[in-house]
């Protein structure tokens, strides 16, 4: 096909299936003129291309191909272009091998049902999803793209390539403008209509490629459910409030879609853990009245059930939360459900069952930035450096434009005697992440003074303790990891102390508060635990109640 290589001269060796027989002669004729018969839907190519299709993609028989400078290999199940490599799952890899094998031409969704899922019959969305993922790797890698023609199917071309799809299929659509999302507000307070939503700037071309149209033969508010799960694969601030707001428009145009109120519910849901103290008890109410929608439809709509069952934080409330997420029965691939597990057991000291849960929430969702920013969490917590570092530079690497995953990156370095590099990456205004448009920027220079403290021992560090104690935009685990590194526990103590309890700016504990205790078993917070009043503060906390009612233990060893 144009741009494409299949590792031979016009012929794969050895063939020895009939399918391969046939890719062997079609890749042979591709290589060739065409004229108009061979392009037609009659023509030997598509004839070719379609007894191909019949059989099932097995990748451990597919041959490595290119596509531009894109190097796919469908046995080890890897893309490569220049010096990045990304890891795939199984059945995104099968569905590409289809679309790189049609030769520009258009696949339906029955060829992908018949070669990628072995003929069964699949959820609508199924392939969605696939395709979804498809276009989140080529919005993060670059160099390929896929195309969507309307009541025909989906076509794979190189980045930049002229569409060769087959004469008599209609043309690719261009992406519409999002719907107007004037009745949502995100977790910041803010939000991102059609001008906002095209800000490619703060995030590459990110939003626009994920954007390309869902398949014309879902309802309207099916779209909307798989833009917003687009939208969040962006990884940039504003990707919850794009969500959000295409959900809204879907619960609209459709108030009889549970699907639609679930994911709704469940979104809003996921914004309780960082908007501000006066606005959980709204957001909360938001989420569970939409879980009630949901339910009075469809009774059994998990998204629904799961957004009920964690509305309620963990803290003080760890053992019921855990009976009710158990209680659930999640369906086998949900990763919000194993991500909620998972930081229940984090906040709990179970960092080794916690991580369990992340991993499987990355194998579902991949590209989705919260799943490898949970699991880079949870190998740092437990210790787990090495692989804590891969997880974190690649989640850096596929959402640049990040600010969770640029802060932990400095904190993981800060704190790990790699303060030079904390130095570096601070001091590199290119590598600046991306803010909510109401959130202070964080103070660089501020930030590069205490990593150059660490990284000096003689640096100076006059009033640094107290302004790491002061600083407004630092979060209290950033803090108590600073301070830990320069041995001030009597500083930490007092943020714990008010974090938990109330003081220094922080509330009492509310209803709906999410005050995570997986601080006190962190590796970064190691150094408290040598003290009397980390052990006295976890009994206070409630947490000891927990593990005797669970009969439950945390991983490590709460007296160093």
């Amino acid at each position: 096909m144009p741009g494409t290589n299949f590792k031979s001269d016009g012929f794969l060796p050895a063939p020895s299936t009939l399918r391969n027989r046939l890719t062997a002669g079609y890749n042979k004729l591709s290589a060739g003129p065409r004229t108009a018969l061979w392009k037609s839907q009659s023509g030997g190519l598509s004839m070719l291309r379609r007894l191909i299709s019949n059989e099932r993609i097995s990748l451990a028989d597919e041959p490595a191909f290119s596509l531009g400078d894109v190097f796919f290999d469908p046995s080890r199940l890897t893309i490569r272009r220049g010096k990045v490599t990304r890891q795939v799952e199984s059945r995104v890899m099968m569905v590409l091998v289809a679309l790189a094998e049609a030769d520009g031409c258009v696949v339906s969704r029955d060829d992908l049902v018949e070669r990628c899922w072995d003929g069964r019959i699949v959820a609508d969305n199924a392939i969605q999803r696939v395709i979804s993922r498809i276009r989140a790797l080529s919005a993060n890698l670059g160099g390929f793209e896929v195309h969507t023609v309307t009541k025909v199917g989906y076509l794979l071309k190189a980045e930049g390539a002229e569409d060769t799809y087959s004469e008599g299929s209609e043309p690719v659509p261009q992406p519409a403008p999002p719907p107007d999302p004037a009745q949502e507000k995100d977790r910041r307070g803010f939000l991102v209509g059609a001008g906002a939503f095209a800000i490619a700037a703060i995030g590459g071309a990110a939003i626009w490629r994920l954007g390309n149209p869902p398949d014309a033969h879902l309802s309207e508010a099916e779209q909307l459910i798989v833009k917003a799960h687009e939208a969040e694969l962006t990884g940039l601030p504003e990707s919850s409030g794009q969500s959000i707001a295409y959900l809204v428009r879907a619960t609209e145009v459709d108030p009889g879609s549970a699907e639609a109120w679930g994911a709704l519910a469940l979104a809003r849901q996921k914004t309780l853990d960082s908007v501000e103290q006066h606005q959980i008890v709204s957001v909360a109410a938001w989420a569970e009245s939409a879980a009630r929608r949901a339910l009075q439809i469809d009774p059994a709509n998990f998204n629904a059930r799961l957004a009920l069952a964690t509305i309620r934080p963990n803290f003080r409330n760890w053992a019921a939360n855990e009976r009710a997420l158990l209680a659930l029965k999640a369906p086998a691939a949900s990763g919000e459900y194993e991500s909620a597990l998972g930081w229940l057991l984090c906040d709990t000291g179970r960092w080794r069952e916690a991580i369990v849960h992340f991993r499987r929430a990355l194998a579902i969702e991949p590209y989705h930035p919260a799943n490898q920013m949970m699991l880079a969490w949870g190998l740092w917590g437990a210790g787990e450096l090495v692989e804590a570092d891969t997880r974190l530079d690649d989640a850096l690497r596929l959402w640049p434009k990040s600010f969770p995953s640029w802060q932990t990156r400095f904190d993981f370095l800060l704190t790990t005697g790699r303060s030079a590099e904390a130095v570096a990456l601070v001091e590199d205004t290119s590598a600046r992440p991306a803010l909510f448009p109401d959130q202070p920027p964080p103070d660089y220079a501020f930030l590069s003074r205490i990593a150059k403290a660490v990284e000096d021992p003689a640096a100076d560090r006059t009033g640094l303790v107290q302004a790491i104690v002061d600083a407004p935009n630092i979060s209290y685990i950033s803090a108590i990891a600073y301070l830990c590194v320069f041995g001030a526990v009597d500083p930490c103590f007092a943020i714990l102390e008010s974090f938990f309890f109330g003081g220094r700016g922080w509330p009492p504990p509310g209803s709906y508060d999410r005050r995570k205790t997986s601080i006190f078993f962190s590796e970064k917070a190691a150094l408290l635990r040598r003290d009397p009043r980390h052990q006295a503060l976890i009994r206070r906390i409630g947490l000891d109640d927990y593990w005797r009612e669970t009969g439950t233990r945390p991983d490590i060893s709460l007296t160093r």
